[in-house]
């Protein structure tokens, strides 16, 4: 049967020009109701000079157990401004998630992204595309948790239009149960002297999952440079010895193994943003072994 409407939602934040706000914005959006659709528009402009930290929260209370969400993101970053994302996504089963992000930052400015989501789904499907001008950087964090059956399709794309402009695309996937995660990146420049990097790495913990890591990067533009580097590999064996040598047991081992592979230091997040993705990663590895 089909899914109930449950209306739209969303927010919009405006920075202006000039202003420095110390604090990290929240926000968070629910489905509250078993099996309906959710329609989000979010909108966030840091206007000239100005810095901000969002930090969205999307998730579903004890009980609802199918639905879809449906949103819009455009973040807009204006010269020399700076805005930090932090997203956590903690969904259900039956859940089918389809964001949809667009981000452009302007002359000298900088988007950092830092994307997790670390419950089972129906399936999610995110591929966040961010425009740069002149001198323009972009970082851009995801982490995969897959577990269940859950099919994550997520990824990152930076389009280099101005000279100058960088962007890194780093990504780790984890899959246990019968997950399917395909972990994919993509770098297009069409300016010299810009430059690009794909990390995409994926670790195994289940001989019933799956990860495909699909690196793209596109050249139009003699003098640009870019690169990618992409593994998948699982736990090695000699280290969960090692630390079982060392009074670990093997789960203990194991946790600590996958949760140094999840740790990446983000640039510019803030320290209180900081402790609560430690505190997700912790909880990640508990989840994943006991």
């Amino acid at each position: 049967s089909a899914y109930l409407h449950g209306g739209e939602v969303g927010y919009f934040i405006y920075v202006p020009r000039g202003v420095r706000v110390p604090i990290p914005i929240y926000t968070c959006l629910a489905i509250t109701s078993n099996r309906r659709i959710q329609y989000a528009h979010n909108i966030v402009f840091v206007d000239e000079g100005a810095e901000a930290h969002v930090v969205t929260g999307c998730a579903v209370p004890h009980g609802v157990r199918e639905g879809v969400h449906i949103g819009i993101s455009e973040f807009y970053v204006s010269r020399n401004a700076r805005l930090t994302f932090t997203m956590m996504h903690a969904w259900a089963e039956g859940m089918h998630i389809r964001p949809r992000t667009a981000v452009r930052v302007e002359e000298g400015g900088e988007y950092v992204s830092y994307y997790i989501i670390y419950s089972p789904v129906a399936s999610l499907q995110t591929y966040p595309r961010v425009e740069l001008s002149t001198g323009a950087k972009a970082y851009l964090v995801s982490i995969i948790a897959g577990s269940s059956n859950g099919i994550y399709d997520q990824g990152s794309a930076a389009i280099l239009q101005g000279k100058n402009s960088s962007a890194e695309v780093v990504s780790r996937a984890v899959a246990s149960g019968y997950s399917e995660i395909y972990a994919r990146g993509s770098i297009e420049a069409f300016e010299a002297e810009s430059k690009g990097h794909i990390e995409c790495l994926g670790l195994l913990i289940s001989e019933n999952a799956l990860i495909s890591s699909i690196p793209v990067i596109t050249s139009r533009k003699p003098g640009a440079i870019l690169t990618h580097e992409a593994a998948i590999g699982m736990i090695a064996e000699k280290e969960i010895q090692y630390l079982m040598s060392k009074g670990f047991t093997e789960d203990e081992a194991k946790s600590v193994l996958v949760r140094g592979f999840m740790s990446i230091e983000v640039p510019g997040i803030p320290l209180t943003v900081k402790r609560e993705v430690e505190r997700l990663l912790d909880r990640i590895t508990r989840s994943a072994f006991g």
